[in-house]
């Protein structure tokens, strides 16, 4: 067994949640319909620490909270509202800084980070959370030093993005389309994590597509994205210009995001109020805007299917959308619609009580509220997915065609193509039924690429396996991984 020895120097954090109504899910509720609350005391803080921020996360939607100290406070209050519902990791970063409006500081270096927990907030529960901050740049067992947790992790064709704690996009992989954000265009291996430049403040939340990639900023919840730009799907209005750093998209009024989807070659993004608002390809109707072959910034509207409002979750695949109202019922673009269904989402038959979902190379994945998981095919729920129960989240490729799912219990199981050992069992054999991932634990999200995946653990490390081709895995090299290897930053 491996132990983790720290200093004894810490400060202890303590949550008590209470749900004011609604179903534990991974669909982003509006800003103005806030599901819970809780209230943070912080007790112990070391003296040095003048800025502390606290990122809450599920799968499908990241908040923060920034608290500023006194200088020598050693305890505090932090009320915290609008917490995403679900299985929620908290992580906690301190600095040794005075905050700004929406962080630290401009330059200011983490100097404490926690450990995170995990945390199912529930209707009427309250539900204690305790988190213990340790040095940054500290170590473990001596050798490995701590690093910022991640908090949500995206996977593209070869290349792949964390956001970390405190608010930081890393990307590694491939670079041909300036996918990775840092300026330029290459055709050559990123095998390690390295920031995206030019996001003009700590993120909330980010979107891989095929080629591209996508972020929303926590400050004004805008849009920003970069990579290919072969149909639209940047959305700056510059249609096949690729960008190697992020541009900002202009968004429909009320114009500010709370969750963001990229798919092969489009992207949605989910506003306050409910609305939803795509661009890029839109041959199949995956835009809403009837079959218009691409738009290169976002549209006034969205599936303008009569109702107002009411979506709560979006997610894009290949040439596919789909999203969920606040009652549980999906809703996706057809396959194969007539032009009279182009520019709504019909309702899946068959299908309720829907709590997370997922979208990829053809096949569409639900999960109902009893944890099982349902195949849909042309709008229509074809079949349970066998030996899957208890489960919180799926993950669907976008290649390969391979899919996983966590449990609440923190497992993770994955079936399909193997070509690469991107299911993660130690073989590079197929299955038709899900296979759990070994050697992995408490784990908070899971995500698909083209043929490899990724892990992120309750601790905020990050775990990836599968194909590495261009340095997808980011572990410094470029051989496939059949088992979970961490990723280091």
């Amino acid at each position: 067994m491996t132990h983790r020895t720290f200093v004894s120097k810490r400060i202890a954090l303590l949550a008590l949640a209470t749900v004011a109504g609604g179903a534990a899910c991974q669909a982003a509720e509006p800003d103005t319909d806030a599901v819970a609350e809780a209230q943070l005391e912080v007790e112990s803080v070391p003296s040095t620490v003048r800025c502390l921020v606290v990122n809450a996360s599920t799968p499908a939607r990241q908040r923060h909270w920034v608290l500023a100290l006194a200088a020598s406070t050693t305890n505090a209050s932090l009320a915290l509202d609008d917490v995403p519902v679900g299985r929620v990791t908290f992580v906690a970063t301190a600095y040794d800084a005075d905050c700004a409006t929406d962080g630290p500081v401009a330059g200011a270096e983490a100097t404490w980070v926690a450990d995170a927990q995990r945390v199912a907030i529930l209707s009427g529960r309250s539900n204690p959370l305790n988190l213990v901050l340790h040095p940054a740049g500290g170590t473990v067992d001596g050798t490995v030093g701590f690093q910022t947790p991640v908090v949500q992790v995206a996977l593209g064709d070869l290349s792949s993005y964390a956001l970390l704690a405190d608010g930081r996009v890393m990307a590694w992989g491939k670079n041909d389309a300036g996918q990775l954000g840092d300026g330029t265009f290459t055709a050559t291996a990123r095998v390690r994590p390295a920031p995206v430049n030019g996001l003009p403040g700590r993120v909330d939340q980010i979107a891989a597509g095929l080629n591209h990639a996508c972020a929303i900023v926590a400050a004004d919840g805008s849009v920003w994205c970069w990579g290919s730009d072969f149909k639209g799907q940047v959305g700056d209005g510059l249609p096949k210009l690729d960008r190697s750093l992020p541009v900002r998209v202009t968004l429909p009024p009320p114009g500010r995001a709370i969750q963001i989807a990229a798919g092969t070659f489009h992207t949605c993004a989910l506003l306050t109020g409910g609305g939803l608002a795509c661009w890029g390809s839109g041959v199949a109707g995956e835009l809403g805007q009837g079959p218009a072959a691409e738009q290169a910034a976002p549209p006034l509207t969205s599936f303008n299917d009569g109702e107002e409002g009411g979506w709560v979750a979006v997610a894009t695949g290949d040439r596919s959308t789909c999203a969920l109202r606040n009652l549980g019922h999906l809703s996706c673009s057809q396959v194969n619609a007539t032009t009279s269904n182009l520019s709504k989402l019909v309702p899946v038959v068959d299908l309720a009580a829907v709590t997370s979902f997922a979208l990829g190379g053809g096949l569409r994945l639900a999960v109902r509220g009893d944890g099982m998981v349902l195949t849909a095919i042309n709008n229509t729920a074809a079949a349970l997915v066998p030996d899957l129960t208890d489960v919180v989240q799926v993950a669907v490729s976008n290649g390969s065609g391979h899919s996983c799912a966590l449990r609440a219990s923190g497992a993770v199981l994955c079936w399909g193509g193997n070509t690469h050992g991107q299911l993660g069992n130690g073989t590079v054999d197929a299955s038709t039924t899900p296979r759990p991932v070994l050697g992995l634990t408490n784990v908070v999200q899971v995500a698909a690429g083209q043929a490899h995946t990724c892990a992120i653990t309750e601790d905020g490390s990050l775990y990836c396996w599968g194909r590495n081709r261009l340095g997808a895995l980011g572990l410094g090299d470029l051989l496939s991984r059949f088992k979970p290897t961490r990723v280091t930053f």
